[in-house]
């Protein structure tokens, strides 16, 4: 897959069938949309393409709101190029963008810039200032100017819509099984090893603490079963606590991995974490002694179910992989 951040200066030369939408978190909703235009494309001998905007259109819209992504830039790319896509286009979201009318965005962009063949959206795809146009506006503009427009409805697991929304509030949860499951990934985050407070290797048990990116998002507070890449074995376990450490009376959120079965020094080093399962809340121990001897037995079960539920994690990260192939 190429990456093209600058349309004014490339040429492509076959039809070019182009998903839309800003794909955070490139779930299984966002996975069908992406995968009507490949099929376009392969069917009719051209290329297929899918455009985001950069930055995400709500923070230019809304600067006042917090709020933060399911997937970084680089995360979303390399999910995206499992998929087939021939181009990824990241096109700068602007205050000229936002103020667009629906045909001002299909005329200067997709026919103009892209000179598309045909699209492919999901049925809740908005575009123009203000969000006015939606599916049925893209078919009319379609139908009028010669390109085709694929409409894929939004899909639903246990009667619920897959939205990255959904998948948000469901890892506040700390649910990142079921996140999993809508992702069609494990959710993962990657970050440098910083040096902590030093209480690990004092008093209980080494970790690598990463600082958590703000403008991310973040399982809710509890202690994980992790799996850990970018050492020098493909991927260790770990335990993985997220939140604050109240048995130290630290409010700060932040983000410690023991790695089992790891001595090595990590400082300095981007690993990647992947959320397997939410083994417990965070609590406040009596002592440091006590908290210890609940880690020993975090980390009994965390191996147990590594070694019965996990067993075969190599098959999907580093680099991450789906869990099944997307479906059309």
């Amino acid at each position: 897959m190429e990456i093209i951040y600058s349309l004014n200066s490339y040429s492509i030369k076959k039809e070019l069938y182009l998903a839309l939408g800003n794909f955070d978190g490139v779930h299984l909703g966002h996975q069908a949309v992406i995968r009507r235009a490949i099929k376009q494309a392969r069917s009719s001998g051209g290329a297929a393409g899918a455009m985001i905007f950069e930055p995400h259109p709500f923070t230019l819209l809304n600067p006042e709101k917090p709020f933060c992504l399911l997937t970084g830039m680089e995360e979303r790319q390399a999910l995206m190029a499992q998929l087939g896509l021939n181009y990824l286009f990241v096109e700068p979201f602007t205050k000229k963008t936002a103020s667009m009318s629906p045909e001002e965005f299909i005329q200067d962009i997709l026919l103009h810039r892209f000179k598309i063949s045909g699209v492919s959206i999901g049925d809740d795809y908005t575009f123009g200032r203000g969000g006015l146009g939606g599916d049925e506006l893209m078919r009319q503009y379609g139908e009028r100017l010669g390109f085709s427009v694929s409409v894929t409805p939004m899909k639903k697991t246990a009667g619920m819509v897959i939205s990255s929304s959904a998948i948000k509030k469901i890892l506040a949860d700390g649910a990142v099984e079921q996140a999993a499951r809508l992702l069609n990934y494990f959710f993962h985050r990657r970050g440098q090893v910083v040096p902590g407070q030093g209480r690990g290797n004092k008093l209980l048990y080494p970790t690598a603490n990463i600082i958590p990116a703000s403008n991310l998002v973040w399982p809710g507070s509890g202690v994980y079963l992790t799996a850990i890449g970018g050492l020098e074995r493909r991927v260790h376990f770990g335990l993985t606590n997220v939140g604050t450490k109240p048995t130290f009376d630290d409010g700060a959120f932040a983000v410690e991995t023991h790695i089992l079965d790891f001595d090595g020094d990590v400082y300095g080093r981007e690993i990647t974490i992947y959320f397997l399962m939410r083994l417990r809340d965070i609590q406040n121990f009596s002592s440091a002694a006590r908290l210890r001897e609940q880690i020993a037995e975090d980390i009994s079960r965390g191996r147990e179910m590594a070694a019965s539920r996990f067993a075969h994690i190599e098959e999907f990260v580093e680099p991450v992989r789906f869990l099944r192939p997307p479906a059309d």
